[in-house]
């Protein structure tokens, strides 16, 4: 993994890696949907990883019905 995989993302960031609103990350958040952090300063910010944005696009993809027919 390199360093840039690793590394924090914001909030805005991240919903822009995922293609997604900030305002959806935040219900995925709240859901307990979507794995996070928050910052230990006061503000306490939601960090995500880049990883982790991944895993929920992969455990929420769906299926096209040609492939349902074919399994």
């Amino acid at each position: 993994m390199t360093k840039q995989e690793n590394t924090w993302m914001n909030l805005n960031a991240f919903a822009s890696y995922l293609d997604l609103s900030a305002s959806f990350i935040r219900r995925l958040v709240n859901e307990g949907r979507i794995q996070y952090t928050r910052s230990s300063t006061e503000t306490s910010k939601l960090l995500f990883k880049k990883e982790w944005g991944d895993a929920y696009l992969e455990s929420n993809q769906s299926v096209p019905d040609e492939q349902k027919e074919m399994r």
